[in-house]
């Protein structure tokens, strides 16, 4: 992406929220903006690059044997991936690669973060400034080497875990919720849900748990496991202390966050987890294609 990276795709996006922003609305509305950044392919004009000089970028921590105790079908998920980008990771270390991508990756963020910041500062200065929520999230992590895979295409943290952030008048911004982070584990399933109970909307399909409790009081004791599913048959599932993995073949991963926040030792055969693994694994879905509309288990009541 050459020039200011204004007439690109993502650009014109950015222009079409600020002029919405810009005009007179007489009833509420809903904007989406959806930026492609920084997804692939990682680029960005050149002083977004220059944000990150290859020599002060700070590369993933990764453990030489990570894969020891990975099941099969686990190594053959790290390993495989949609296109041939990256498909050996071995390839990029020894090609010297690993931190042109990293910083590839690492400009588009940056190139990204400009563009939304261009349409914050359209709604603030704008007449709906203090009566607007704003949703920021993105759809999936990233894996930079971590568990010798790149991309997404897999259920551990790196590539499940993703930003979520809420701004609510009158709620978030009060002390001392104003920046506040909370920890509880929730599903991009709930946006919806929490749109609909915010603004009042009555909408009795609204699937999912809304998370107007975490918003209020974001140290909330929430125990709502969430589920991510990755092919048929692939499950994990992820508490504030736990995430389980359970394979097609029957074969699972568990780390515990509080020990080991890396994922660096699967503890699914430790006896003094079975009560914890337990907990998680009843959350699995035993029908891999539900009936369309049945609650997730784990969802709602």
């Amino acid at each position: 992406i050459s020039g200011d990276g204004l007439t690109n795709k993502d650009g014109v996006t950015m222009k079409f929220a600020v002029a919405r922003l810009q005009q007179q609305h007489g009833q509420p509305f809903f904007l989406a903006a959806g930026f492609t950044k920084p997804h692939l392919p990682w680029n960005a004009p050149q002083r977004f690059y220059d944000m990150h000089p290859l020599d002060e970028i700070k590369l993933p921590e990764l453990k030489a044997d990570d894969m020891v105790d990975i099941p099969p079908l686990g190594v053959d998920m790290a390993h495989t991936v949609e296109d041939t980008v990256f498909n050996d990771h071995q390839k990029l270390v020894d090609a010297g690669w690993v931190g042109s991508a990293t910083q590839g990756y690492l400009a588009t963020l940056s190139y990204a973060d400009m563009l939304i910041g261009m349409v914050l500062d359209a709604l603030d200065a704008s007449p709906y400034k203090d009566n607007t929520i704003v949703v920021l999230w993105g759809d999936h992590g990233w894996h930079l080497g971590e568990k010798e895979h790149w991309r997404k295409h897999a259920l551990w943290e790196e590539a499940t875990n993703t930003s979520l952030i809420y701004v609510v008048p009158g709620v978030t911004d009060k002390t001392p919720n104003s920046g506040a982070v909370s920890d509880a584990p929730v599903s991009l399933m709930s946006i919806y849900p929490t749109l609909v109970k915010l603004t009042g909307v009555p909408d009795a399909d609204a699937h999912g748990d809304e998370v107007t409790p975490l918003l209020s009081c974001p140290n909330l004791a929430w125990d709502k496991p969430v589920l991510s599913a990755y092919k048929p048959g692939n499950y994990a599932v992820r508490d504030t202390r736990y995430r389980y993995i359970r394979y097609s073949d029957g074969s699972e991963e568990l780390y515990d966050h509080q020990e080991d926040p890396k994922e660096w030792d699967n503890r699914a055969d430790d006896p003094a987890l079975a009560e914890a693994k337990a907990k998680l694994l009843a959350v699995v879905p035993k029908d891999p294609a539900p009936t369309v509309g049945a609650p997730m288990p784990g969802q709602g009541d």
